[in-house]
């Protein structure tokens, strides 16, 4: 009796899940980075007078501002669409309905949820294994970065940005012109068809397995009709949010020109990048508030603007966000779950991969 009830002791605790004390601890510096940012940008702000600036808004400026934020996610699931088309047909409009679930994950969950999110819908949806889905959404992060770069370098001809953004601008865009090479090479090298390169071996360990079938994927993507498209789509994305931004700004009333409100946003976007808290809470308003202080902006005006900038173009992800998992067939619960496998699935590969290394 005490070795059966030792042995299922043993088990209990066997299958117990581990805790992931990476992700945990930068799901907390991300927290400790947002409650900073909170802290620094409102330490010292008067709620008389964002309620002011509230009252004194021009909300005809907001309406086309929302439609035009829209618009720039709409863009998004039409680029993806015509990506995934040499895997499986899925429609824009469907496509659509994948990114708002992931951007509505991105408000709620930490660490950036909603891509994963996404990736788990689409990949159910095509019946097709989620590395099969994934090489389109590094073309995509791609063609995000080669527009941002080209975004950065036309708004600094024509504003001067501060020096301190020089040094982060310049290593962003060597990485970005580092990745269109490496992506290049993966296109145009070895573009032998009919061959089944792209299946393992029985002897390829995991890891191999994967970046084989990652740059095969973008092998096919590159070597598609619709890449060219999909490129020149991807420049509403940023176009888009640019002009929703400044929109916001002009509703608001402050002296700002529309590319020095894309330096602003661009600043935003380079210090959002890192993942933190649901929404960007804290580190959007940080970032937000330390870039129109640059150009001459009171620190109280910008505060009361990054308040008001975020609630305006964030609530209508949240509702088009909820929309769009209701009417699909994924609660918020299964998301949740699916992630949670999709990482515990990675983790033993990753620890399989590195038992078969050493032995």
């Amino acid at each position: 009796m005490g070795e059966t009830r030792h042995y299922m002791m043993a088990e209990s605790a066997e299958h117990k899940p581990k805790t992931n004390w990476r992700s945990l601890l930068i799901k907390w510096v991300g927290y400790l980075i947002a409650g900073g940012g909170l802290v620094w940008v409102f330490h010292d702000l008067h709620v008389g007078h964002v309620l002011s600036q509230v009252a004194q808004v021009n909300w005809i400026w907001l309406f086309p501002a929302v439609f035009i934020d829209t618009l720039a996610f709409a863009g998004q699931g039409v680029r993806w669409s015509i990506l995934l088309r040499p895997i499986g047909r899925l429609s824009p409009l469907r496509a659509m309905q994948a990114v708002y679930i992931g951007l509505f994950i991105n408000e709620v969950l930490p660490l950036r949820a909603g891509e994963p999110s996404r990736l788990i819908v689409v990949s159910q949806w095509l019946a097709r294994p989620v590395g099969q889905i994934l090489p389109s959404m590094v073309v995509e992060r791609l063609f995000d970065g080669v527009w941002l770069t080209l975004a950065v370098g036309l708004t600094a001809i024509l504003v001067k940005l501060p020096p301190s953004l020089a040094g982060p601008v310049d290593v962003f865009g060597v990485i970005v012109i580092i990745l269109v090479l490496i992506f290049a090479s993966i296109v145009l090298l070895n573009r032998r068809r009919g061959q089944d390169s792209a299946q393992p071996t029985q002897h390829t360990g995991l890891v191999a397995s994967f970046v084989k079938n990652l740059t095969q994927g973008i092998r096919t993507i590159g070597l598609g009709t619709g890449l060219g498209i999909a490129f020149l789509i991807s420049s509403s994305v940023i176009i888009f949010q640019v002009i929703a931004f400044w929109l916001v700004v002009m509703a608001y009333g402050i002296d700002l020109s529309l590319w020095k409100a894309a330096a602003v946003l661009i600043i935003i976007q380079f210090g959002t990048m890192i993942p933190n808290a649901p929404s960007n809470v804290g580190a959007y308003q940080f970032f937000c508030v330390l870039a129109m202080t640059l150009f001459g902006i009171d620190k109280t005006v910008a505060a009361g603007f990054s308040i008001g900038v975020f609630v305006i173009l964030t609530i209508p992800l949240w509702v088009l966000g909820l929309v769009s998992v209701w009417k699909s067939e994924f609660s918020f619960g299964r998301l949740r779950r699916e992630i949670a496998v999709l990482f515990d699935s990675s983790r033993g590969s990753r620890e399989a991969a590195a038992s078969e290394e050493k032995g």
